[in-house]
């Protein structure tokens, strides 16, 4: 059964209208006012809304513009009805996006012809929008994919090139020459790796399987602001723990299309994003003061991929997702989506204690254990157990570490299951883990071997991972391309029991753990962030007030009190009355009794 909106101020014209569409079948609905009309568009969702142009405080032209400035309810048809003829009330009526006029008085047939063939006219434009937006989709697959091309063949072949090249004239070179043309090859190799490490981010941020939405979201807005010079400001509340992987998906995807939109069609500053918990449900905002843009010709034309892709993505998670714009005026989409909590992570705050966030690669500190340690070059050796699927990774650490006299490399693990072995053999005093061998294998050697040592070795230079390996359990972190003296000082440094970082990582892990609690705001628990006016007519709203009530109650405009509610809705990220009752029952802001 579809579902029509009927706006309409005289009450006796409502009701024949609405009695009319049930008897032919519609589920007809009715709103006196246009306040009333645009709140019942956003909570219901019409198939087809038919108004009246002449109404006090909010005609049938603002309705049409507030309605098509929404996302939401930007494609839904809409007939004017009125008495008024003149070509210039006609002309504004279609400039600002309405489909069809019936004129003062009408019969039943003129009305149903109307709304079969807005009907008719819809299914075609849908169609249209369909093929339009598959065929767009293609070709932003195909860009990616010649992106992609072009980056392994141009960037990193050209790359592999000049690596092979240099190696080849090395092998006929003198010895003494032969350091220049391995420095040479040695900065071919970190450059390759830097644009693997940049296309891989392109395509999906490992971060985000690895260690999740804040971390990933704090990666992404700091190469955006590199890349674009568009500062974002982030608050958040409740994303220090994990979620289902299709959440956060989602979410950093959502973020990721906005923020490349601002960039490429705005010319602002900063953009806001904010994210919070609230309940089970993960509210998303972002918004920009750019130039905006007229929302039903785009989403119209099939331009509007990115929206489409958003909107498809937290609707099949079972959330929803609007986009509010006009030229001039900026954009703000708002989604929210269920959460699915999984596998809890321990708060980056709580497991950052004050020793951890002392840590600087060149200081000592007491040791961890509670039985101090002889230092290292006074012990007969140091016994090392190196762990990493790869071979030549594991040969090239064991070269560099075997000149060392006090260690003693007594066993090579591939897996989790050779290091539990090797572990319960020999009882080594540092285990040097690859960190794709799972965090997890830390508490495992720890169970086993208590006064074993984990230092985790990574080729992810980023402070997230370091202090991931921190929390878990490791009591250092080393890069793999790090050299041969900052390996063994690292080795010497865990054997005896003190923390250690990479030197490149130890400031930028300090500024991250602080970045991380200065971006997180409570008060995005939102309820906190509505201003007092905006509370005041909250409360009024829970209660069962109407907008000509609340008007009166506080001596302004319902005009005014449109808006203040329109602002209240969009900062709680909801839609409806229904939303917004249960949103204060959940918060304690009203009893169940009320």
């Amino acid at each position: 059964m579809k579902k029509i909106l009927v706006i309409e101020d005289t009450l006796a014209v409502l009701e024949e209208i609405v009695e009319m569409l049930e008897m032919e079948g519609f589920d007809a609905l009715g709103a006196s006012d246009g306040l009333q009309g645009i709140q019942m568009a956003r909570e219901h969702m019409p198939a087809l809304i038919v108004c009246d142009i002449m109404m006090p405080e909010i005609d049938g032209y603002e309705v049409l513009r507030e309605l098509r400035g929404d996302s939401a309810t930007a494609t839904i048809p809409f007939i004017f009805l009125t008495a008024r003829v003149e070509r210039e009330d006609m002309r504004k009526g279609m400039e600002l996006g309405a489909d069809d006029y019936l004129t003062k008085p009408f019969s039943t047939e003129e009305l149903l012809a109307a709304i079969q063939s807005r009907f008719e006219k819809q299914h075609l434009i849908e169609n249209e929008r369909l093929r339009m937006l598959s065929h767009r989709l293609v070709e932003v697959q195909e860009a990616e994919r010649r992106h992609i091309a072009h980056e392994l063949h141009t960037e990193i072949g050209q790359l592999l090139t000049g690596l092979k090249v240099s190696i080849g004239m090395a092998k006929r070179l003198p010895s003494e020459t032969i350091g220049y043309r391995l420095d040479e090859a040695q900065a071919l190799i970190n450059e390759l790796l830097s644009r693997v490490s940049e296309l891989s981010l392109d395509l999906r941020p490992p971060m985000l399987d690895d260690l999740g939405l804040l971390p990933t979201l704090l990666q992404h807005f700091r190469r955006y602001t590199g890349q674009t010079q568009v500062r974002v400001d982030f608050r958040h509340a409740g994303l220090e723990r994990r979620f289902a992987s299709k959440v956060e998906t989602t979410a950093y995807r959502v973020v990721q299309e906005a923020l490349t939109n601002i960039a490429r069609h705005t010319s602002v500053a900063s953009a806001t994003v904010q994210i919070w918990v609230d309940q089970d449900v993960l509210n998303i905002h972002i918004e920009d003061q750019g130039e905006g843009f007229q929302v039903e010709s785009t989403v119209n034309t099939g331009t509007a991929s990115g929206i489409f892709s958003m909107y498809e993505r937290v609707t099949l998670l079972g959330g929803d997702l609007a986009v509010k714009s006009a030229p001039g005026s900026g954009t703000r989409i708002s989604a929210w989506m269920p959460i699915e909590e999984t596998e809890t992570l321990l708060d980056t705050r709580a497991a950052f204690t004050p020793l951890a966030v002392g840590i600087r690669s060149n200081v000592h500190q007491e040791p961890v254990d509670t039985v101090p340690k002889s230092p290292a070059l006074s012990r007969p050796e140091v016994r090392l157990i190196l762990a990493d699927p790869h071979d030549l990774i594991r040969q090239g650490i064991r070269s560099l570490l075997s000149e060392e006299p006090e260690f003693a490399i007594v066993g090579e693990a591939k897996n989790s299951a050779e290091i539990e072995d090797l572990v319960a053999h020999y009882a080594p005093d540092v285990l040097l883990l690859d960190y794709d061998l799972g965090l997890d294998v830390i508490g495992q050697v720890a169970a086993i071997a208590p006064d074993a040592h984990v230092l985790v070795m990574s080729m992810h230079d980023n402070e997230a991972y370091a202090l991931a390996s921190l929390r878990n359990g490791a009591t250092g972190y080393v890069l793999k391309e790090t050299g041969r003296e900052e390996l063994v000082e690292a080795v010497r440094e865990i054997a005896d029991g003190r923390r250690y970082l990479s030197h490149s990582l130890a400031e930028r892990v300090i500024d991250f753990y602080i970045n991380t609690q200065q971006a997180e705001d409570i008060t995005l628990n939102v309820y906190g962030t509505l201003t007092s006016r905006e509370r005041e007519i909250f409360h009024l709203v829970v209660n069962g007030a109407k907008n000509a009530e609340i008007a009166d109650k506080l001596v302004i405009s319902p005009r005014t009190v449109e808006t203040h509610r329109a602002n209240m809705m969009r900062k709680l990220g909801l839609r409806t009355q229904a939303d917004l009752i249960r949103y204060a029952i959940q918060h304690g802001i009203i009893s169940v009794e009320e």
